[in-house]
């Protein structure tokens, strides 16, 4: 009877002790990889190698639509090379007028180039970006601002200011 007696209380140590350590177990465990400091991360935007002085190696193309990122988050969008015939957007109408520049022309012929102004922000170019992602356009390009898109824009936000 007694060792009856042990057995069944070895064999509910054993029972016991293998719970608790899988319970040990399953808890997360907190470690410390590295110490952060106070510092804001930010990122880096990539650009590739290019013409930043405003020289678009689709210039001469009139399958193509140009975004001007201007301040207040809005951009002046026109197609061709006729910057006159534009209109400003905000960013919830970009989508819509790439799309509707988008089906005039076939896939492969259609470019848009995308000018930062110096008002502009770098969510705004993120946030274009982001558009030629959504709208599954093949071909783009980042490239500066020309010097008669300056000139345009500082009139065009002098009449805005008005």
């Amino acid at each position: 009877m007694k060792r009856l007696i042990f057995i069944t209380l070895g064999f509910v140590v054993l029972i016991a002790g293998f719970f608790l350590y899988s319970a040990s177990k399953s808890k997360p465990e907190a470690i410390l990889l590295h110490t952060r400091d106070n510092k804001p991360d930010t990122l880096d935007l990539l650009m590739p190698k290019g013409d930043n002085n405003g020289n678009s190696k689709y210039e001469k193309i009139e399958t193509k639509l140009t975004l001007l990122l201007l301040s207040n988050n809005l951009v002046y969008g026109y197609s061709g090379n006729n910057i006159t015939t534009g209109k400003t957007y905000n960013y919830a109408e970009v989508r819509t007028l790439i799309k509707q520049e988008s089906v005039k022309y076939p896939p492969e012929k259609f470019v848009i180039t995308i000018r930062p102004t110096e008002t502009a922000t770098y969510k705004n170019t993120i946030d274009i970006l982001d558009e030629m992602t959504i709208n599954n356009i093949k071909k783009y390009e980042v490239v500066g601002i020309s010097d008669n898109e300056k000139e345009f824009v500082h009139q065009f936000e002098e009449v805005v200011k008005k």
